[in-house]
């Protein structure tokens, strides 16, 4: 049996040696003393020589198991009133803190600590001297001569001969690469992958403790919150692609990089919302000073895919004023304030006041009432106006347009929510159950009244097409509703067309084959070109009713509808005027040849039962 390293050991016939018992490999158990000899009743049946050699044996492999181990290890000897100082160290801890045994062996080992760290090491190096602990294991950030640094698993133990001699075995572990891998999950999870900004967990972080920092006084630093949402992100994402989206965020991202001043904070929370954070606020004032860099930064022009792309956002602002806010609230009265800047215009900047939460609070719960009423579909119904043909006088045409019936509310109109099916992606469901309501009422007309029965026009938003599934949607409804492909005509505003991606213009070049009608629907307000006059086959265009309004008034607005009934003509398109309000407007709508005529003159939106009792009469 070989004996314990570090254990004294005497002989029994040989006085106690006057020395310190030397402690492993520190003080010459490599180099044995030729008197040494194992203790009494170590070896039965030895002799001297027989345990001098036993121990010089055990010594060679101990020795080589600590020179070649692939972990790093250090031995420190050292007596109670001396420094400690590394007295043997392996090839891995060479290799490991990029230093040569000359420059390791009698070195300090807080050396080798970072020095945010030293102290620390330190408290456990003396705890293992004074016997608080016997064992030690920790992970620690070590100082390379390079100047870099790298993470290790340090293991220790000690040993206290009789004369209080202390024998430390040290064992280092390089867990860099773990560590790395550990870094990088903490920053994926605190940060948005596409940008590289901290995301909503690091934002609540931040602002936490943004809101909890106080002045000498006690009292509470003001803490500013912008807002921003990037205008028309949706369009330019679907007319141009999702990575022509991704490239303008990651502009925007480094844009609001550049606003920053120190200790302020950007993080994106959304697909193209972001919020800035700023500290020790002074004014209101000052917030609306930065949003008004951010607007000048993200103003001009820039070019996606060889496109130019004109960026603007909608910013909220909300400053914390005294009490003890959240960062849920602040966050809440920035985008409740951002709400109002997106209602009144775009590419604004709005700040919070108590009557903007209590409205959005209001937008909220509207919201939700919304996404039940969609679901349950008990609420939702359908109104139609009439649109005439000027030849003949005939009812040939309804357009239909949905109506929300309130529970407590009463009967709201599209422009009070459709903004927030919108933004909650509710548009598709709804779509959805528009057509297939339509459908079944044009289909009952079609039973009642023949070829005497209206078409039946239906609105259609961008974001029902790209999938290439609404044909075969429509030629669903169709089916189960039994309407005549001839009696649907699906209506596509030119905003619309501009965001349809290519995609979304397959989906609308499909559904002639069925036999299904096409409308360019508000003609003159867009702001593409006309190129999709030539690639889609619309069969029908309608005038904006802003040029109807200016007929015999406005010069400019009766050449524009004169130019476009001639433009759609020659096309071989059936042109419709809206918004015919006048006996003055449809007379001259007439002489200018205008096929169709859609307003309050000839009838406002209704129930289909109204429509029914107009086709009773035989014209206008």
């Amino acid at each position: 049996m070989e004996p314990t390293p570090g254990a004294p050991t005497t002989a029994p016939s040989r006085p106690r040696r006057t020395g310190p018992t030397p402690a492993l490999w520190g003080q010459g158990l490599w180099d044995a003393d030729p008197d040494f000899v194992p203790a009494e009743g170590a070896a039965e049946g030895l002799t001297a020589r027989d345990a001098e050699r036993a121990l010089r044996a055990g010594e060679a492999r101990f020795r080589l198991a600590f020179d070649v181990a692939p972990i790093g290890m250090a031995l420190i000897v050292a007596r109670p009133d001396t420094p400690l100082r590394l007295t043997r160290v392996n090839r891995a801890l060479c290799q490991l803190t990029g230093r040569a045994e000359a420059a390791l062996v009698g070195s300090d080992p807080g050396d080798l600590v970072h020095p945010d760290e030293r102290a620390y090491t330190l408290r456990a190096l003396q705890a293992l001297a004074d016997g608080t602990v016997s064992e030690y294991r920790g992970e620690h950030r070590w100082r390379c001569a390079d100047g870099s640094d790298v993470w290790v698993l340090v293991g220790s133990g000690v040993a206290r001969d009789e004369d209080g001699t202390l024998t430390w075995i040290l064992q280092a572990e390089d867990i860099t690469a773990r560590k790395q891998a550990e870094a990088a999950l903490v920053h994926q999870a605190r940060h948005d992958q596409l940008t590289g900004m901290p995301n909503r967990a690091l934002l609540q972080e931040h602002l936490t403790a943004a809101l909890a920092r106080r002045h000498p006084s006690g009292a509470p630093r003001r803490v500013g919150i912008l807002f921003i949402d990037l205008d028309n992100f949706k369009e330019i994402n679907d007319a141009l692609g999702h990575a022509a989206g991704d490239e303008l965020l990651v502009h925007v991202a480094r844009v609001l990089g550049e606003c920053l001043d120190e200790g302020d904070l950007a993080a994106r929370v959304g697909g193209d919302e972001f919020v800035l954070v700023c500290q020790d606020v002074a004014a209101t004032r000052d917030m609306v000073a930065v949003a008004g860099r951010v607007h000048a930064a993200l103003g001009g022009e820039l070019r996606l895919r060889d496109m130019p792309v004109e960026i603007t956002a909608s910013i909220g602002v909300a400053l914390s004023r005294g009490g003890d806010p959240t960062p849920t609230e602040l966050l809440r009265d920035a985008d409740a304030a951002l709400y109002r800047a997106k209602a009144q215009g775009r590419a604004r900047t709005e700040v919070s006041d108590p009557a903007l939460q209590v409205r959005a609070q209001r937008h909220l719960e509207l919201a939700g009432q919304l996404r039940r009423a969609v679901d349950d579909g008990d609420q939702m119904l359908l109104h139609f106006q009439p649109c005439w043909e000027v030849r003949t006088g005939r009812l040939v045409g309804v357009e239909t347009l949905i109506r929300w019936d309130h529970p407590t509310r009463g009967m709201l109109t599209p422009g009070e929510w459709l903004d927030i099916a919108e933004e909650r992606n509710l548009i598709g469901q709804l779509g959805a159950w528009v057509l297939d309501a339509a459908c079944r009422q044009g289909a009952s007309w079609q039973r009642e009244f023949g070829d005497d029965a209206p078409q039946v026009w239906v609105n259609v938003s961008a974001r029902q097409l790209g999938r290439r599934a609404f044909a075969p949607l429509v030629a669903d409804v169709l089916d189960r509703t039994g309407l005549r492909p001839a009696g649907l005509c699906l209506e596509l505003t030119e905003r619309h067309l501009l965001g349809a991606a290519a995609a979304g213009r397959s989906d609308l070049r499909a559904l002639p084959e069925l036999g299904v009608s096409l409308a360019i629907d508000d003609f003159g307000t867009g702001y593409a070109s006309m190129d999709y006059l030539r690639t889609i086959p619309f069969d029908t265009l309608k005038i904006d009713a802003s040029y109807v309004a200016g007929l015999g008034v406005d010069r400019t607005d009766t050449a524009l509808t004169s130019s476009v009934i001639t433009l759609g003509h020659s096309l071989g398109m059936t042109v419709v005027a809206e918004g015919v309000e006048t006996a003055d407007q449809h007379a001259r709508l007439a002489e200018l040849g205008c096929d169709i005529v859609q307003g309050y003159l000839h009838g406002r939106p209704g129930p289909a039962e109204r429509i029914s009792g107009m086709l009773t009469r035989p014209t206008l």
